[in-house]
């Protein structure tokens, strides 16, 4: 448009900023619905790993399951309050 005098360079630049501001301000909030989306998941990792190992089990005999439980718990319960109290922003 400035090529053919139909706007000034003023106009072209204002309309230029307000346009990528609104871009910007959209696509803020989406991103943190992703991060706050992937954490989520992250969480869910160490459940799912619990609930296959626990599955795993069910199908051992009497002497191993309680031998594999054991391990379990002991291996579950090292780092339990990491899992607790880690609150990433």
């Amino acid at each position: 448009m400035m090529y053919y005098g139909k706007a000034e360079l003023a106009y072209v630049t204002t309309a230029a900023g307000v346009l990528s501001g609104f871009i910007a301000t959209i696509f803020y909030p989406y991103n943190r619905t992703i991060l706050k989306m992937s954490q989520y998941h992250q969480k869910l990792v160490p459940t799912q790993n619990i609930s296959l190992a626990l599955k795993t089990t069910d199908d051992m005999d009497a002497n191993q399951k309680s031998k594999a439980l054991e391990l379990l718990i002991d291996r579950l319960t090292i780092d339990v309050n990491k899992y607790l109290t880690d609150t990433k922003e």
